[in-house]
């Protein structure tokens, strides 16, 4: 039974989830309409439509500082604010130039970014080591968004206009500021948060359930503790190893250091494959939620018709976020089930796209692809706190979260530009699986190598 704190903290990331993924899949809806109106190129309207994302993960350093400073509830709902007015701006005051939709799109970003990382922390504090689990479940409304809010604003546009299709994204968009209403306002002190890297009750380093990970300091492998019930890891003699050495670390001054970065790096090899396999995997779910919709009307289905696509997607992802949770809870997650396998159907899908340009062929796109991305996204996240020990964590979630949003932002750059460059979203896919292709590469050699620990 969830606490009621557990009950808000989870609630309200699964609204920002909604609304952030939800909204980006929806300007594929008016990707064409908005190169004709701003007489511009792909590339260009791809790339200034990630901006929300992209600046939403790569404030995540800036989105730390102030809710150590400030109040989090305050940030929080300053964040839910600005996230709305980016798009009631646009509602009111339509963009003339696209400088104008950089602005509001940029203001939303900004507020999203305050929202991720005020719900990331109330998640990890409230629900301590069912974190991974909770996360997991909560991404199910992402996919939610994805398979609803693209036919809304679509179906407003057709019948309304595109400005009266913002006003009702900014208006659900500003129910963003409740997350700060669900925010404990207890703040950590000094002390605690020093005391973060001795113990392993559930904190930001610890593990999930169900994964057995090689600690490559020590090389010694955790056990998981089945008389607990808890879904942790058991406080291990290795562990405690590690931890005094992380204090002697800390006691050297070399947490922030140069030092600290590249021992990221050189003591969890996992942690670089993981890296790569997520950053392609954000440039993958950007391009496949701006793209698709324009990809179906480019092989000549309807708008009104190519919309259902992103439903389809959606409904598809959400069933991969099922699969996923259900595979962690049973412990039974692997490299294999989570990135061998969803990522062969997302290759399929595409591949089936080549072959034939029918609805039912690109509605079979759409489910296999949808399922792929959902899964290796939500896999990619839920392994994170395995592949690192506590210590190096923050410096991960740092570049985790950072490359993310320059990925984010070069995906509809780069996949713009090939629509730009051949002339064809169907190069532009081809361009996506090859990408898709290195990341099945990479997680086979991870699962291969006797460096890196399997999952």
């Amino acid at each position: 039974m969830l606490t009621i704190r557990q009950f808000q903290a989870f609630l309200a990331r699964s609204l920002y989830t909604f609304l952030l993924d939800g909204s980006l899949k929806a300007h594929g809806v008016i990707m064409e309409s908005t190169v004709r109106e701003f007489y511009s190129r792909h590339f260009i309207i791809g790339w200034v439509f990630t901006l929300q994302s992209g600046i939403c993960y790569l404030i995540a350093p800036l989105a730390t500082f102030l809710n150590e400073r400030f109040n989090s509830r305050l940030v929080a709902i300053v964040g839910g604010f600005l996230a709305g007015m980016g798009y009631i701006g646009r509602a009111l005051f339509p963009p003339k130039t696209i400088l104008h939709l950089l602005m509001y799109l940029s203001v939303s970003g900004f507020g999203f970014g305050l929202v991720n990382v005020i719900t990331v922390v109330s998640l990890k504090e409230s629900f301590e080591a069912d974190y991974a689990t909770a996360y997991s479940i909560s991404m199910f409304a992402s996919y939610i968004g994805v398979a609803t809010l693209p036919p809304l604003l679509s179906y407003l546009e057709q019948s309304r206009s595109v400005e009266e299709g913002m006003l009702v994204l900014g208006i659900i968009t500003s129910t963003l500021v409740v997350t700060g209403f669900f925010t404990d306002t207890t703040k950590n002190t000094k002390s605690e948060d020093s005391s973060y890297v001795e113990t392993d009750s559930g904190e930001l380093g610890s593990k999930p359930k169900g994964l057995s990970i090689e600690d490559n300091d020590f090389k010694a492998e955790t056990a998981l503790d089945e008389t607990t019930g808890g879904p942790g890891y058991t406080e291990t003699s290795q562990l405690m190893l590690q931890r005094s050495s992380n204090d002697e670390e800390s006691k050297e001054g070399t947490k922030s250091s140069f030092k600290a970065w590249m021992r990221l790096f050189s003591k969890h090899p996992e942690f670089v494959a993981l890296l790569y396999i997520s950053t392609i995997g954000d440039m993958e779910f950007t391009s496949w939620s701006i793209f698709l919709v324009p990809y179906g009307e480019y092989l000549g289905i309807d708008s009104t018709t190519a919309v259902w696509l992103s439903t389809i997607g959606g409904i598809s992802g959400f069933i991969g976020r099922v699969y996923s949770s259900v595979l962690f809870y049973h412990k039974r997650m692997n490299l294999t089930l989570g990135f061998h396998l969803p990522l062969s159907c997302l290759v399929v899908g595409y591949v089936i796209s080549f072959i034939d340009s029918t609805f039912l062929a690109l509605a079979a796109t759409a489910l296999l692809s949808g399922f792929g991305i959902s899964v290796q996204s939500c896999v990619s996240s839920s392994l994170l706190p395995s592949c690192v020990c506590s210590y190096h964590f923050k410096h991960a979630v740092t570049v985790y979260y950072g490359i993310g949003g320059f990925a984010t932002l070069l995906a509809g750059f780069s996949t713009g530009g090939m629509v730009d460059v051949t002339g064809s979203y169907r190069y532009a896919f081809m361009y996506l699986t090859s990408l898709v292709v290195t990341q099945i590469i990479t997680s086979v050699i991870w699962s291969v190598s006797p460096n890196l620990t399997s999952v």
